[in-house]
């Protein structure tokens, strides 16, 4: 790309070249951004990339009209800045003179070496290699007169996963139909006892030695209120869930929903010795005496474990993973509207029992943290190694991360995220599901039935690694009524937590607990958002990213302001400032002007560059003044 320029003076202030170098590039922004991100999506008033280190996605938006030209917005850390500030984010840069030289040589058609191997780096990725199909198993589900409705395609892939596809025949479309019917539907009218296990290889393999047997779409995942379970009603229904959390879920989902039609239901009772998965056609497979444990679960009733005050005297008491916040192997959620940072609040509770720091005041156990990343993955690195260099810490934490979303209610995904932890340690202390909505998969997340499901999974993943877990979640529209969806999540949590921002555009947010099982509700705590820098320990780079600070020490660094030193900080943080351009916007002298700035670095929230003789001020964040003090 190349910029042409009118002549300038050969001799020029400092002032005047930052000036000129922002003028041209705010006049070519869309040859600027493309230079600097080759895949971002670019529109008549903005383009949108995943951040400013260039990464997929459309969370940072750049504008692009005239006036506006190179301001930039990262929607999910409500970071920002100007063009210039673009360019020192993009390309790593660690002063001020370094982004002026870049930004020429952008100008100038003559990329640095820095920004020819960014752009090879960028433009080198390619997708990962598509899984092929290696076998297709089909199911036809007909009318009661055997007129196809639908087929479900099961594809085997080359990498080991399972996948299905929906075929609907009215409009032979690739989407399950309206109502969805039951499974072998013409051999259900005459029978008046039937078999409902899970999935259409079970249902097959007991029709198959004479057992009238039936299944929904999509198994234990399935959106009861879709299903159409009429033809059921008032007949003597056997359930069969596969053994494992999610079956025995799914089946006590479906109970009342038969019980409702009439049906007469029991469920069927698994061998003890049966392992993990089990299920009808496992049974058909190997011989077992299905009959017999047909007729079993009709004669059976359910025992109840029953304890005396005496037992309860002997239970043991819960053990706390934050002090009288959360407990030992409990479920909690953090809920808050988007961009108040509560997935940063979240990574503090989770570092802080990873590192086996108090948080907040507050004794932690100290072991292996799980944090799902639902989106935004590019940026956890910086996250993390700011809060670790924000507590002078060089040891790494017991701290993993599974940078995707998963679909939770999927028992298969339930299952490889069990697995996946598994193969790090064998008990964390918690898992962090972030968030509710990236991780819920197929369903509605105000359905009691399909939060039940979610819910269940939870609880799978609780009792198999015997570990806490924390979901991230949104508000809905009223942000008074707390976390988005079903009742059925709240009921189901030890503690609920909320993050707040009372100014959009601030950085002080309050954390409150909103619901705490069996004891008092702990106290509201604010905090502010601070920018704090960190080395990558691999690239050896400056990475700089926010962390939660307590207001007490934001304070000492705030109190010693006054309204026109905040309003000239204020100022800075908007865009890289000289002096000149300081003292001329407040009608202030200069020698005026470096008075507040120094007075406002002392605080810790701004740094100065000196460029050929001038000083350029940027901001920082807020820094404790020990801090300062300790680093000489």
């Amino acid at each position: 790309m190349a910029i042409s320029f009118n002549e300038v003076p050969v001799v020029e202030d400092a002032e005047a070249r930052k000036q000129r170098i922002k003028d041209a590039l705010q006049e070519n922004i869309r040859q600027v951004v493309r230079h600097l991100y080759p895949k971002a999506v670019l529109s008549k008033r903005d383009a949108r990339i995943g951040d400013a280190m260039g990464s997929r996605g459309q969370s940072m938006s750049i504008a692009l009209t005239p006036g506006e030209a190179g301001q930039w917005i990262d929607h999910a850390t409500n970071e920002r800045g100007d063009v210039l500030t673009l360019i020192e984010r993009a390309l790593h840069l660690n002063s001020f003179a370094d982004v002026l030289t870049e930004a020429e040589a952008i100008i100038g058609g003559k990329p640095t070496e820095r920004q020819i191997v960014r752009q090879a780096v960028m433009e080198s990725h390619t997708p990962e290699e598509k899984p092929s199909v290696i076998d297709t198993v089909e199911h036809i589900y007909r009318s009661k007169e055997g007129r196809r409705i639908a087929t479900v395609y099961r594809d085997t892939l080359s990498n080991g996963k399972k996948t299905f596809r929906v075929h609907r025949s009215s409009d032979s479309t690739y989407a399950a139909p309206d109502p969805r019917p039951l499974y072998r539907l013409p051999d259900l009218s005459s029978a008046d006892q039937i078999v409902l296990c899970e999935g259409e290889k079970c249902a097959d393999a007991l029709n198959s030695i004479g057992i009238v047997a039936t299944t929904a779409m999509f198994g234990s995942n399935t959106q009861l209120t879709k299903i159409d379970w009429s033809p059921l009603a008032g007949k003597a229904i056997m359930l069969w869930p596969d053994n494992d959390e999610p079956g025995h879920a799914y089946m006590d989902r479906v109970k009342p929903v038969l019980e409702t039609l009439g049906c007469s239901v029991k469920r069927i009772i698994i061998p003890p010795d049966k392992p993990k998965g089990w299920d009808a056609a496992d049974a058909a497979s190997s011989g077992e005496d299905i009959r017999a444990l047909i007729e079993q679960a009709g004669a059976s009733k359910r025992r109840l474990p029953i304890m005396s005050v005496a037992d309860l005297a002997h239970m043991k008491p819960p053990e706390w993973l934050i002090d009288e916040l959360l407990v030992e192997k409990g479920m909690s959620s953090l809920f808050a509207p988007s961009e108040t940072f509560k997935s940063f609040i979240a990574l503090d509770m989770a570092l802080s029992i990873a590192s086996g720091y108090d948080w907040r005041g507050r004794s932690t156990l100290c072991g292996p943290v799980v944090y799902l990343i639902g989106e935004g993955v590019s940026g956890w690195p910086s996250r993390v190694f700011a809060w670790l260099a924000n507590r002078g810490d060089n040891e790494h934490p017991d701290f993993w991360t599974i940078p995707t979303s998963i679909a939770l209610t999927d028992r298969e995904d339930a299952d490889a995220l069990i697995d996946a932890i598994r193969s790090v340690c064998e008990q964390p202390l918690m898992v962090v599901i972030d968030t509710l909505a990236r991780n819920f998969g197929e369903g509605d997340e105000n359905s009691t039935q399909d939060m039940n499901a979610f819910v269940s999974a939870i609880d799978h993943v609780r009792t198999e690694l015997g570990t806490h877990v924390m979901l991230v979640h949104h508000t809905g529209k009223d942000v008074e009524k707390g976390g988005r969806g079903s009742s059925v999540l709240r009921a189901a949590l030890d503690t609920e937590m909320q993050v707040s921002r009372p100014d959009p555009e601030g950085f002080t947010i309050t954390f409150k607990v909103t619901k705490q099982k069996d004891i008092d509700k702990a106290q509201p705590i604010h905090f502010e958002m601070r920018r704090v820098e960190a080395l990558h320990p691999v690239t050896k780079e400056t990475v700089t990213s926010l962390v939660p600070v307590l207001t007490e020490v934001v304070a000492e660094a705030a109190a010693k302001l006054s309204s026109s030193d905040k309003e000239v900080l204020e100022f800075v943080k908007s865009a890289v400032r000289s002096t000149k351009e300081v003292a001329a916007h407040f009608a202030l002298t200069e020698r005026g002007a470096r008075k507040k700035l120094r007075k406002i670095e002392e605080t810790g929230q701004i740094s100065s560059n000196d460029v050929e003789g001038a000083l350029f001020w940027r901001f920082i964040g807020v820094r404790n003044r020990a801090e300062l003090d300790s680093e000489g």
